[in-house]
């Protein structure tokens, strides 16, 4: 998903490449030159990382094991969604006692989980793509980061307390 955001950005920035392009060969500044060389040198620059993010995006699609870890479903009617939601909702004892009862529910042999969803407003669609280690990763920082930052400031205040 955030290779094809990093796509939009590369395209905006080679569409904003094109315009000081347009602009510089319409002006006759003396250093339109050396301009034309700095942004020929970052067009070529752009076009590297556009090819590898593109064959990133190639790999991604030519992976067999591509699969959807959440999906948000809007339903037509609430008595559709309460439907969903009853079918769904036994739990691990009463689907191991009533096995077939439940076996046409499952898909590639996996139970679906199915809660109501926050409204879809509230939903930032870009951190969707953080796994759960990348998120502990940044929890962790920035934990630490406090801490650090609440330790400096007490020593610095028993340092100044000492002083006087």
């Amino acid at each position: 998903m955030k290779y094809f955001k990093i796509r939009m950005d590369y395209e905006k920035e080679e569409k904003i490449i094109s315009l000081k392009e347009t602009i510089i060969e319409k002006s006759s500044a003396k250093n339109a030159v050396k301009e034309k060389q700095k942004l020929a040198k970052k067009r070529s620059q752009l076009e590297k990382k556009q090819r590898v993010n593109e064959e990133i995006i190639k790999k991604l699609r030519n992976n067999k094991d591509i699969r959807a870890v959440k999906v948000y479903i809007t339903m037509q009617s609430m008595e559709g969604k309460k439907r969903i939601i009853r079918a769904f909702r036994a739990g691990k004892i009463r689907r191991c006692c009533n096995m077939s009862r439940f076996r046409s529910r499952y898909i590639q042999n996996k139970w679906l989980s199915v809660v109501n969803a926050p409204q879809a407003s509230i939903i930032n669609w870009e951190n969707l793509a953080i796994s759960k280690i990348g998120r502990f990763m940044r929890i962790l920082a920035v934990s630490l980061f406090s801490g650090l930052l609440i330790l400096t400031t007490f020593g610095i205040m028993l340092l100044t307390k000492s002083y006087q």
